[in-house]
């Protein structure tokens, strides 16, 4: 068999960031669900298997000056383009490795630490059911006692109506060799003829429209990654709980924060459907099956230790809650969260954002608010969960920082943007995790960092340097999706993008430590 392994491996994957990664947030995961979290005030060790780019490795060990950073991907593409990132931030506690897994699982790889934190965002439902195995087999080896473990993975019963439709595009890719990319082009052409001759399985199945239109509006290179990969298979959560069985794994909740509150997702009828589960593995499936959910991110701890509500009170009160997006642009009439919508009484959530505005709080903090101090800590704990799961919010703790990482790191992901934008977030130091960010915020996050940066942060002097950066590469902004061909809307569009960066971003870079 060929090194890939079934995987696709002529495109590299996209180079995203993944906050839910953060060791912070692992341990928020633990202490929301009642269960111990790592300790991070003291020195710990975290290992990504299949990092891809590691972006979200250099932008952790970068924020997490405490902590050692590993990380595995078996294509070299990957691994060269996180180290080289990683060298020009200078980062001396992020390893990168060009290995398998099953080199890895059987201990071809010297000098592997024993780990408090192990991840993995989307792998596991990639590869083969042996890879599979050699994952299960490293987290027995590796991972300590009370260690976390985070598996992000395509789930089912969700991903039911697209299964028929992935066979197609694999089996009709397989007929038709040529680069990844160009076999799903193809392939997606045609499936489309279905549609169009209303084949009797898309008539029936309603949700395939939307597939077909995802294969028409994504990146090919995500798409290619999520449809083309020969071992793919989807799974039940109860499937992969038996499978991290063996390494004495124990479900602790979901980074999907607010899903340790159903009943922010469940009616009582439903609930009472649910909590009649003694099982914990089907119970987690039942409400799958409710909500048709078709990705999760589970969370695990080799050894979970149980908390009483006074120490999980503790805990809540210490958790940090910072503000990642500019004040007037926080959701205030329902905050939007993937597939659901919560909604919070203005008078509650309003004095709590203007806390937050001003700098990050503590939830021992936040409910000293005259507007929060009659709610339990547990319901502003629920607050602080909606907030961060509407991407809002983020959460952190207290921590030594590494001022200089960050900026060495953001400094090498701004450079990168003159001639690509894969990147598409800064480090923060503030909370030790990413801050998303669009290209032409990346554009003016270097300018003004350049050594005789614009005077007064002039807005016409920096659309202009943002314009010749993207002319250089032979880019247009896009409305609507569609690129600008106008110059002159060009760079009206850029002002505008600019002027909307410097009022309203700069004061949350800057409280968050980016500036």
């Amino acid at each position: 068999m060929e090194w890939s392994e079934g995987y696709v491996a002529d495109v590299p994957y996209t180079t995203e960031f993944f906050g839910e990664q953060a060791p912070d947030f692992l341990n928020c995961v633990a202490i929301i669900n009642g269960y111990e979290p790592v300790a991070t005030d003291k020195p710990f060790t975290y290992f990504e298997l299949g990092c891809g780019h590691a972006l979200t490795l250099n932008i952790l060990a970068a924020g997490n000056p405490l902590g050692q950073f590993y990380g595995v991907d078996f294509m070299p593409s990957h691994i060269a383009a996180g180290c080289a990132l990683a060298d020009a931030a200078k980062l001396d506690n992020l390893t990168l490795l060009d290995s398998s897994f099953a080199d890895l699982a059987s201990g071809k790889v010297a000098d592997i630490p024993q780990c408090d934190f192990i991840t993995l965002h989307g792998v596991y439902s990639w590869i083969s059911a042996d890879n599979q195995q050699h994952i299960v087999s490293f987290i027995r080896q590796y991972l300590k006692p009370g260690g976390i473990v985070y598996v992000s993975y395509n789930a089912l019963p969700g991903w039911n109506a697209a299964m028929p439709l992935s066979r197609l595009l694999v089996a009709h890719a397989n007929l038709h060799p040529a680069q990844s990319t160009i076999q799903l082009q193809h392939a997606a052409a045609f499936i489309q003829q279905f549609d169009i001759e209303q084949a009797g399985f898309f008539s029936t199945t309603p949700a395939l429209k939307d597939l077909l239109g995802v294969l028409n509006r994504y990146n090919p290179t995500y798409l290619v990654h999520e449809y083309l990969n020969q071992n793919a298979a989807p799974l039940y959560h109860m499937d992969l709980v038996r499978d991290l069985g063996s390494a004495k794994m124990d479900y602790v909740g979901s980074a999907d924060l607010c899903q340790a509150y159903p009943d922010l997702y469940f009616n009582e009828q439903k609930l009472a459907l649910i909590n009649a589960v003694p099982n914990s593995p089907l119970r987690e499936t039942v409400k799958d099956f409710l909500l048709n959910t078709r990705f999760r991110k589970d969370v695990f701890v080799r050894g979970a230790r149980k908390m009483g509500i006074t120490r999980q009170k503790a805990l809540l009160k210490k958790i940090t809650l910072a503000l990642v997006v500019p004040k007037q642009g926080v959701q205030l009439n329902g905050l939007n969260a993937g597939t659901m919508t919560f909604n919070v009484h203005q008078d509650i959530i309003l004095p709590a954002i203007e806390a937050l505005a001003i700098c990050p709080r503590t939830l021992a903090e936040l409910a000293t608010l005259p507007s929060l101090e009659k709610e339990s800590l547990i319901e502003i704990a629920k607050l602080a969960m909606m907030l961060t799961t509407a991407n809002q919010t983020t959460v952190c703790t207290d921590r030594p920082r590494n001022v200089s990482a960050t900026a060495r790191l953001n400094l090498a992901i701004a450079h990168e943007l003159h001639y690509s934008d894969q990147y598409g977030a800064l480090a923060s130091p503030a909370v030790g995790s990413g801050i998303a960010l669009n290209p032409v915020e990346l554009l003016v996050y270097g300018i003004l960092r350049k050594p005789s940066p614009p005077n007064g942060q002039d807005v016409g002097t920096i659309a202009l340097e943002v314009q010749k950066i993207l002319d250089d590469r032979g880019r247009r902004l896009r409305v609507n999706g569609v690129p600008i061909e106008s110059e002159k809307q060009n760079m009206a569009e850029i002002t505008r993008h600019v002027t909307a960066t410097l009022k309203a971003k700069l004061p949350l870079w800057r409280q968050l430590g980016i500036l």
